[in-house]
């Protein structure tokens, strides 16, 4: 299992495999499925990707994934709707299973810089019903997953500059 220092070195040039449903792979997606001997596609496809129609998650069984993974989601959330989708996710977890999930963390965004990071300056003035990157943090993530019943392994695996991954266990 790679480590924490790994994955930092690794990733820190800013991984990018191109779009993974793209019928036609770009030069670096290309080159990685030819030495994985797989179609990043395919692997999307068919293990990876469950479209569901609200939060509940009623589309998918209960205690069946070992993992669950979701990026650019919870950061267009407000904190019910987090607290709702970790819950819903708990519910379709196996005993010892992971989740890792991206958010929204304002404290990063201001070290980042907001111009930087793509999200209007703005936003620090409206309230979270009227912008699409409502106010998070670590601390406040850490205490939703807890509170959904998670078991927090690492608040923020540190891997992005403007935002945090959030590492969950399911007890």
């Amino acid at each position: 299992m790679p480590t924490h220092a790994w994955l930092q070195r690794e990733f820190s040039y800013g991984y990018d495999s191109g779009d993974v449903l793209s019928w036609i792979p770009g030069r670096i997606r290309f080159s990685e499925e030819r030495k994985s001997g797989g179609s990043y596609r395919q692997v999307f496809n068919k293990a990876i990707s469950h479209q569901v129609q609200d939060n509940s998650f009623k589309e998918l069984p209960n205690e069946y994934f070992d993992l669950f993974w979701s990026f650019g989601v919870l950061c267009h959330n407000d904190s019910a709707s987090i607290m709702e989708i970790l819950h819903s996710a708990r519910r379709t977890m196996k005993r010892g299973g992971v989740s890792i999930h991206q958010y929204g963390d304002w404290i990063k965004l201001e070290q980042f810089g907001w111009s930087r990071g793509g999200v209007p300056h703005a936003f620090k003035t409206q309230s979270d019903q009227n912008i699409w990157w409502p106010r998070n943090d670590q601390q406040a993530m850490t205490k939703l997953a807890v509170e959904a019943g998670w078991d927090v392994l690492c608040g923020d695996l540190d891997l992005l500059q403007r935002d945090s991954l959030i590492f969950l266990r399911n007890p």
